[in-house]
């Protein structure tokens, strides 16, 4: 088995091949590299380092990438309904828990990240942002939720392992339950948590059907 940095690259390189013939919109997929944030008082807040970001980066204050991020995202549509239904298929197995399935956590396809959608992230930093955790506290593991949440229209996040895996599905029923009691305003529909062997063969899949040359290096 591929080492999580291993993955990660591997995945990167997957992704320049499914959207080789978006590179002009998409222009850069970033590797273990931080986000800036940036507030009326300059770059001095906390910005995260994504392990995979697939771009374009919206990091200038005023400067809207939405029609970019729609652009991409009906790109991707099958990519995408392919993993949300891999996702829906994962929460089914986890169990039903607090909320209906359909009204929980999961968009029910790729209009869900299209900016006139109610639960879309409006002001995402790159239009894909991914996590891949093998271990870490369960404090760490929400902030990894929270960070593909608030930086990417589309936010994913990798279980490398069965515990971490389980342990996403229970961090995100957990705000789940903190949003829809009113206890905490913000919005995690826009994230999908996968084990890393699904988010790999979805994107070859994709890759072979509609992308890139899967072939070419």
């Amino acid at each position: 088995m591929k080492s999580v940095k291993e993955y990660e690259n591997h995945i990167g390189d997957l992704l320049r091949k499914f959207f080789a013939s978006k590179m002009e919109v998409v222009k850069e997929i970033r590797i273990r590299r931080g986000l800036k944030y940036r507030t009326e008082r300059g770059y001095r807040c906390y910005s995260p380092r994504i392990d995979i970001s697939v771009g374009p980066f919206s990091e200038i204050r005023g400067v809207s990438l939405w029609n970019e991020y729609d652009d991409l995202v009906v790109f991707s549509k099958v990519l995408v309904n392919d993993l949300l239904q891999q996702f829906k298929i994962n929460y089914e197995k986890f169990g039903k828990g607090f909320f209906d399935i359909n009204e929980r956590t999961i968009p029910k396809d790729y209009r869900s990240f299209l900016s006139n959608h109610k639960d879309v992230n409006w002001n995402a930093r790159c239009f894909m942002a991914i996590e891949v955790e093998n271990k870490g506290s369960k404090k760490h593991l929400l902030g990894d939720i929270l960070n593909v949440s608030i930086s990417g229209r589309i936010g994913i996040v990798i279980g490398y392992n069965n515990n971490t895996f389980n342990s996403f599905l229970r961090q995100l029923e957990y705000l789940a339950y903190t949003i829809e009691a009113k206890k905490l305003k913000f919005n995690s529909r826009n994230v999908i948590i996968l084990k890393p062997e699904q988010f790999e063969d979805i994107l070859i899949k994709n890759i072979k059907q509609y992308g890139g040359d899967l072939d070419h290096s």
